[in-house]
């Protein structure tokens, strides 16, 4: 239950872009500048994710297929299959953020 309530907890933050993050340098960034890097950061936060997604994907499918399990006979897949589903959404979640920023960047050099 612990990692099914992380790892929905992840995928509400990463819904509100409520991510943990360190934040030092948008502070002295020009405005065009932040926009465009917060956007270069979603996007290798979502490719990550997706990364993570398959690799997660993986471990799930292979421990399905090594039958294994967990607190006396439940099958093991059955509380894994959240990784790869949580990472997925996140990566989801993050290629909306990163498209977001990158109008918002281009609107922002039009005008």
């Amino acid at each position: 239950m612990v990692l099914w309530v992380a790892m929905l907890g992840a995928v509400a933050a990463a819904r509100d872009d409520r991510q943990i993050a360190i934040d030092v340098l948008s502070r002295f960034l020009p405005e065009q500048a932040r926009r465009i890097t917060l956007a270069a950061m979603n996007l290798f936060t979502a490719c990550l994710s997706f990364i993570l997604a398959w690799y997660c994907f993986r471990f799930v499918v292979d421990s399905y297929e090594y039958e294994d399990v967990l607190l006396g006979d439940l099958p093991a897949w059955v509380f894994q299959s959240i990784l790869p589903i949580a990472f997925a959404l996140i990566g989801y979640r993050y290629v909306i953020w990163a498209a977001r920023r990158f109008i918002e960047f281009f609107k922002g050099v039009n005008d």
